[in-house]
This record gives structure tokens, sequence and C-alpha cells, in this order.
């Protein structure tokens, strides 16, 4: 189960690409062979977690460029003194003449009172609100009270870029102080420490806003938008993460915390030595058993949880299998623990941003994404290795490096976007691949009863991909038919349900006027989709 802490990391590095295209490597990874290529598909997550980790380190390295508004590469061009900064030239916002002259060292910086820091960073206590600072004092208290035991080893380098919190087209600037190579009684290895603050104009003054720290193991992203994603590593067995946004006045709003277990025990333990809750886990098998805790308080005040069963890569239970006489859901419950689906914590997800006014556009779509990363990962037997799935056409096993050379003949194929939705409504979810061929080339992967199945079809037959599944298939300009599917394990099968062909539109086989109003009434919800350059 330890698949959270290497996934959120990598969810970190997507995040920090902005809203743009993301450079994932879905080809042919190197990724140690077993003898029974069945097996590559069920490894447990403990011997995936180090190969995924080096992936993502990969993966974090590659992606790094000028644009990117997280954590900042420690390659990026040394700066000559503290007070040296390197902007972006491609955001054209507002007038930026203010921060130029903050970044010159010719106007101060004000702290101010509603600026808001990462709960457990240090350097917050060392500035003064109301205080007015250089950019050079900043840099000196930073390097002063940050969390580096021993001193750091270089000198301090600044890196500066422009952000539109909230999206409404003026310039916040995001400053970041990377303070390289700073040892750590805490630890074997060097730590490098990144202070992220958001600066933004008003009244005539700069005032500092929001400050989180980043480092080799609390890992913070910040997106062009203003969206935050924290990520820390597992300390007993719990792991954890958070989420929040900057709106357009720079104010900070909260959006979930997360506490992952690692195992059922770390979970079961938790509760009764903090909470004196005893969870009777005398039935059923909870080595399986996976949890996640969610609120949408700083201080966990009130809290839910979910949780999955997993049999290696894939979830066993979805929102159907949470009967009330689950021994599980029962378990817990009794222990007075409330218990939500991943569908319930989806919706109350969607809620939440309701609530606080965050939107798709400004969190990137941040949801879709860790889904999409997830599935990538528990696909990756199939799409990196020598595991096969089954091919409903042929109804024979293959592998993905098969089924590509059998589509090669204009051109090798490769991953451009991928998406993850429930086509059918049963067996949960598909990973759906855009393989760029020039004939158009999607493959749709399923996991079902414990192997895996794929079915191929093509752009002019799968366009305008809607979140409940359905589809549209064309035969020109004046010529669509709108389609669902259902794949099991014996079959995939096509239902035409609408049909419109040069002026004439048939729903479920009697005419229907107003086409154009029925298409913005049913196609309105377009599936998101990871595009990869």
């Amino acid at each position: 189960m330890k698949k959270r802490l290497a996934l959120s990391i990598l969810m970190l590095s997507v995040l920090g690409q902005g809203c743009g295209n993301v450079s994932l490597d879905f080809g042919a990874a190197e990724q140690s062979e077993t003898d029974d290529s069945k097996e590559s598909a069920s490894e447990d997550f403990e011997e995936k977690e180090s190969e995924e980790e080096s992936t993502t380190e990969s993966v974090s390295s590659e992606n790094s460029s000028d644009e990117e508004v997280s954590e900042k590469d420690s390659d990026d061009e040394e700066s000559e003194s503290s007070s040296s900064s390197d902007v972006s030239e491609d955001q054209e916002l507002t007038d930026t003449s203010k921060y130029d002259e903050f970044l010159n060292n010719e106007e101060k910086a004000v702290f101010d009172e509603t600026y808001y820091y990462i709960v457990g960073t240090d350097i917050a206590c060392g500035f003064e609100e109301g205080k007015e600072y250089t950019l050079d004092e900043i840099v000196e208290t930073a390097e002063e009270i940050t969390r580096c035991d021993q001193g750091n080893d270089g000198d301090p380098e600044v890196k500066s870029d422009y952000i539109d919190c909230g999206m409404d087209g003026s310039s916040e600037l995001e400053l970041t102080i990377h303070l390289p190579g700073g040892e750590n009684d805490r630890y074997d290895d060097t730590v490098e420490y990144y202070n992220i603050l958001i600066l933004t104009e008003s009244e005539g003054k700069i005032l500092v806003k929001f400050y989180t720290e980043s480092n080799s193991f609390d890992q913070t992203s910040l997106t062009k938008y203003g969206y935050v994603e924290t990520s820390g590593p597992a300390y007993n067995g719990i792991g954890s993460e958070s989420a929040g946004y900057l709106d357009k006045d720079v104010n900070w709003h909260f959006y979930y915390a997360c506490e992952y277990y690692l195992e059922a025990s770390d979970y079961t333990n938790y509760q009764e030595n903090t909470n004196n809750r005893i969870i009777d886990t005398s039935e059923g098998d909870w080595d399986s058993v996976y949890f996640e805790r969610y609120s949408f308080d700083e201080d966990y005040k009130d809290s839910f949880t979910v949780y999955t069963m997993y049999n290696d890569y894939f979830p066993l239970i979805y929102a159907e299998d949470y009967p009330d006489d689950n021994p599980y859901k029962t378990a817990v419950e009794e222990a007075g623990i409330e218990i939500v689906s991943y569908a319930e914590l989806e919706s109350m997800l969607k809620e939440r941003m309701e609530e606080i006014g965050l939107t798709d556009e400004i969190s990137c779509h941040a949801y879709e994404r860790d889904e999409i990363i997830n599935a990538r990962y528990r696909y990756s037997s199939i799409i990196d290795g020598e595991g096969t799935f089954i091919d409903l056409y042929s109804h024979e096993e293959t592998t993905f490096e098969e089924f590509c050379e059998s589509i090669s003949e204009n051109g090798a194929p490769e991953i451009k976007r991928a998406t993850y939705i429930d086509l059918d409504g049963q067996n949960g979810k598909e990973l759906i691949l855009d393989l760029g061929t020039p004939a158009g080339v999607y493959l749709i992967l399923s996991y079902i009863d414990g192997d895996f199945y794929g079915v191929m079809t093509t752009v002019r037959c799968f366009e305008d991909l809607q979140n409940n599944g359905t589809y549209r298939g064309s035969g020109g300009v004046a010529d669509s038919y709108y389609r669902k599917m259902t794949l099991t394990k014996d079959e995939y099968a096509e239902e035409t349900f609408a049909e419109y062909h040069d002026g004439e539109f048939t729903v479920d086989g009697e005419e229907a006027s107003d086409y154009e109003g029925w298409v913005e009434e049913n196609f309105s919800d377009p599936a998101f989709w990871i595009e990869f350059v």
C-alpha cells in the first residue's frame, strides 16, 4: 500500500507544470522482467515502491522548465548574489514595475497581517508583521532560521516568476529562495530547501501574503493560478497531504487535508492510541485494507474515512461494495468512525470546491490528474513491462509492445494523452490511451475479475468523450452517431442511442427536434485528458 507516497510526489511534479502539457514517459521504461509475464501484473506494492520512486525522480528532473511555478530545480542557473533573480518573460499580465524595484532592492515588502504560512514551517516566525524588508533582508533572514541545523552548503539562490492567483489577470510575484545542500541532524544526506513566498501589490505597497517551504522530504507544489498541494513522508506508517489555493486577492483558502495509512494496522493502532477507539479486526483479511482519513478542517476537528481493498494494483471494492454488512465497514463504524465510499468522497470534494470558490481551472484539474496518474501506475506492468492483456477483438493475449507493432504501419505509436473514466458503469474505470497514430488509434484498458482486457478504437469512432462514458462517432460533417459501450470478459459492444444524418435527428429510434439543444444538454461534460509532450 506504500504506492501513495511515490504517487503523491509524482503528482506534485505534474502540478508543478502549471496547467499545460506534462512530460511523463509512457514508453518502455526499464523494468525487471519475471519468468511469468502474467505475474508481473500482480507484484506487491512494496516491491514496486523503489521502482516507482526512481521513476518519480526521473520524471521530476525531466519536467523542470523556465515556466515552472513550483519548487525550483537545484540545477537552475546560479545567481551572483542573494538579490539576483530570473523572471520569466513569457507572462504578460499587469504592470510589474513595482516588483522590479523590489527585485533590485529599490523597494521594500511588508509582511501583511493576513499573510498565511503552511503549518510546520519555521521561517515565518522570524519575520515581523508590518515590518518592511528588502529582498536581501528577506534572503538573509531565511538563511538564518530555515531548518538547517548545520548551515548551508553554498550561497542562497533566488528565482522569481509571475503568477496569476485566482485567474483574474493580475500579476503576483512568486519568490523562491533556494538554500542548497543544507545539512540536517535528522538525515544522513544533505537537504535542499526552497522557501517560497507570494507577494502582491496593493495601494502602492508590496505585501507578502503567503509563505511555504519545500525540501527533499516535505514537498510543496504551486501552480501558476495559485493552487497549492503539500505532501510529506510517512512517519510510523502515516503519511499526509493537504491542498488549498490563493484567490485573486491572494487570500488563503484551505481545501482539504488527508492522512493515509500504509497498512490497516497503522490505522487501527492510531485510532486505539489516539482516540481510544477499538476496531474489531477478528473478521476479514485486514492486510489488504487501505485507509485514508480526510478533513475539511486544518486541525482535523471533523474527519471522515474512506477505505478500499487491494488485489495488488487494483481496488476490489467500489461504491456499490459498501453494504451495511461489510465486515470492514461494520467494524470501523462500530468504533465510532464515519465511513464514506470513494464515490461519496469525490462528491464531497466537489462540494468543498464550490464552497471555497475553487475551480477546476485554478486547480488544473488536480483530482482528475491524480486519478489518471494512479491508473497509469496500476497498468505499468502492461505499458512498461511484459504483462499481457486479452484483446477483445481477437480474444487472444497480447503485450502492449505487440499491440503497438500491429498498428505501426504508418509510424511507431506513442502515448499522446490519457484519461480515466467509467465507460459502462461496471468494473470500475477504464484507462484510455490516445496513441497518436495517423489513423488516430485509442487503446481502452480495463481490469475485470483479476485480468487485464483491452480494445482498440479510432478517432472517427470515438470523438467528444464525456465523463458519463458516452461519445460520438462521425461519418462526416453532417453524419454523427452517439454511442455508449459495454466491456465484459467476453466482448466489446456498442449501443447507438442517437443519430444525426443530413438534418434528420433521432433519439432512441424516435424522431426528435432541436439537435443543437440536445447536444448542448447531453454533451457538455467532456472527459479530462492529460496531454503528453
